[in-house]
């Protein structure tokens, strides 16, 4: 019996004990106390047990889409990254990774096709680290990574790990990040005092860190009561530009979290509302006034801080902050705005709502008996001629703290762009240092300019 197998069928105990990743900065969520939120469900076995004698589970209920719309150029990948106080030895961080893998069996598979839907099953081959790629995120070649659906660089002081979002979202890709430079640590001879808050590799894995908890925390409710059209939303302002040829470019500001969050509790705002602030009058910036749609910015909200859940992989949802043009005259203005939306959308009734929603629509009896190649086919024809449902998106991952023996200088995350949704925005804080990486598809840099002097200066 392989690893995989023995950590499948092992006994259920506690969550993990690791801290959140959004604990700093928990602005998008409601925050909510472990004894108000609900009860842990039965975690869902038939997802990740034995079928036809292959050990295997299915994508979750937020992932199973991204297989299907994948192309070898065009992938939902996201790459979370880390700087160190000192060059990394490649060889020691490749015997890192493969001894972390069995205590990470949602990431140690590989993909493939069923009838209805794609599904992962253990992959055993030995993981590969590769040189930095020089734009990130870029598509991952399964076959080069031996089938494996992410991809762990290294160069200078950096590494990398671009992951496909079907896999995780970016919580979980730090978990794992954070127990990869924790036993790289161990193997250069490091001792570390305490780990808290690190998954250890030699640690047995827990079932709940498998599980879908979109299925967990399902309410069941009547195909006529889903919404799409509200799932959808509407057509927003989009950035313009001319497209990289060769796929992305990134933009970093580096400063004291601190002083951002000094400015957003001096307007009585979350460091997410701010941010958010700042993004809405940067885009004010733009020229051809009275052409423009409304911006609609995106903010995941992670919904371990909701509803129980110890999943490494996705349990994440997005709520929409929708403003007009030259609607207010400064960041406070617009970041009051923000603030109220966000306490509106991400209420928990919302939530529970949404998670019921995308469940029920993916268990219709068409979705069961529409072939898979058939899903392809409509959904990458729709895809031609769709548009982004959003402006941009923001992702505030809050604090990611490690042991001061890992030598890391701070975390920091590059999202996913794409012609229809040209720039992202991620912000990580690691010992004080808020780390900002805007991910952009198009040559102009004059939104990041803006945008970055208004974060830092507020004006």
């Amino acid at each position: 019996m392989s690893n995989f197998q023995k950590l499948l069928f092992k006994p259920q105990k506690d969550a993990m004990q690791s801290k959140p990743v959004d604990e700093q900065n928990k602005d998008v969520e409601v925050k909510t106390s472990k004894s108000q939120k609900e009860p842990r469900k039965t975690v869902p076995k038939e997802n990740f047990f034995k079928r036809h004698g292959i050990f295997r589970f299915d994508f979750d209920h937020a992932a199973r889409f991204y297989p299907i719309l994948s192309t070898k150029k065009s992938q939902s990948n996201f790459t979370v990254g880390v700087t160190l106080d000192e060059e990394v030895d490649e060889e020691v961080l490749q015997t890192a990774v493969n001894d972390c893998a069995g205590r990470f069996p949602a990431f140690k598979v590989k993909q493939r096709r069923g009838y209805a839907w794609h599904y992962l099953v253990e992959n055993n081959a030995p993981i590969k680290v590769f040189p930095l790629d020089e734009f990130v995120p870029c598509p991952i070649n399964s076959k080069e990574t031996n089938g494996y659906l992410f991809k762990l660089t290294c160069g200078g002081n950096r590494i990398e790990m671009t992951m496909f979002h079907g896999l995780c979202d970016g919580n979980g890709a730090i978990e794992f990040l954070k127990t990869i430079l924790l036993a790289y640590a161990k193997l250069k001879g490091k001792k570390i005092e305490n780990a808290e808050g690190i998954l250890d590799h030699g640690a047995p894995f827990e079932p709940e860190e498998l599980e879908d908890s979109f299925v967990s925390h399902y309410a069941p409710i009547k195909l006529g009561e889903i919404d799409l059209k509200k799932l959808l939303g509407s057509k927003p302002f989009r950035i313009d530009g001319t497209l990289l040829k060769h796929g992305t470019e990134t933009d970093k500001l580096v400063i004291d979290c601190a002083d951002v969050v000094a400015r957003a509790k001096s307007v009585g705002v979350s460091f997410t509302a701010y941010v958010t602030g700042a993004i809405a009058l940067a885009l004010d910036s733009f020229e051809d006034v009275k052409k423009k749609k409304d911006y609609v910015i995106m903010i995941p909200v992670n919904l371990r801080n909701l509803f129980e859940s110890s999943s490494l992989r996705n349990f994440v949802t997005f709520i929409r902050v929708i403003v007009k043009p030259h609607s207010c005259g400064s960041v406070e203005e617009y970041a009051k705005e923000a603030q109220k939306q966000i306490a509106e959308e991400s209420s928990k009734d919302k939530m529970a709502r949404f998670i019921s929603t995308s469940v029920r629509a993916q268990r219709s009896f068409l979705a069961k008996i529409t072939p898979l190649f058939l899903k392809q086919f409509f959904l990458k024809l729709g895809r031609l001629f769709a548009r982004s449902r959003q402006t941009i998106i923001f992702s505030n991952l809050g604090r990611v703290q490690v042991p001061v023996e890992l030598g890391v200088e701070y975390f920091y995350v590059n999202m996913n762009t794409s012609k229809n949704n040209t720039q992202n925005m991620s912000s990580v804080t690691t010992d004080g240092k808020a780390v900002f990486t805007l991910t952009r598809a198009v040559k102009e840099k004059d939104f990041s300019n803006r945008l970055f002097g208004l974060i830092e200066k507020g004006e």
